[in-house]
């Protein structure tokens, strides 16, 4: 958790769609993600989840916001949740102090069937164990 809280800790003169790529990590290593590359991906998995305007979408780690931040500017209410501090300050800075929460994800802060759809991009390597991701996707 340390180098999540870290990266959110990071200087950053301007908050951006470019900005919260390289803080969520979405960065190859070899160079930037490409935002259009970035915008393409979100909008594929909106369309395949087939979230519209108002409808309401969880994400289970979602760091600074990256994902979630092009979907609020469409009209969908996004809700957040990551064990980052500094991660989620972000998020809620940009998307809202009551979207975004500081939770765990086998433990989710909300009501069973109050979101339209639920994401988990890219985190479930980072959870401890075999059993914490059983009860994710029990939570799930």
């Amino acid at each position: 958790m340390t180098i999540w809280n870290k990266k959110g800790n990071s200087a950053v003169e301007e908050i951006n769609q470019a900005s919260l790529i390289r803080i969520d990590r979405f960065d190859t290593g070899a160079g930037e993600f490409p935002i259009d590359s970035w915008m393409d991906f979100v909008h594929v998995i909106k369309d395949s989840l087939n979230i519209k305007e108002n409808d309401s979408l969880l994400e289970i780690g979602c760091g600074a916001g990256a994902f979630l931040l092009p979907l609020y500017k469409l009209g969908i209410h996004v809700y957040g949740i990551d064990y980052a501090e500094s991660l989620v300050n972000i998020c809620k800075n940009l998307i809202g102090n009551t979207h975004c929460q500081i939770a765990h994800a086998n433990k989710l802060p909300h009501e069973s069937h109050f979101f339209d759809a639920l994401v988990s991009n890219s985190v479930f390597q980072y959870f401890p164990d075999k059993i914490y991701a059983e009860e994710v996707i029990s939570e799930i």
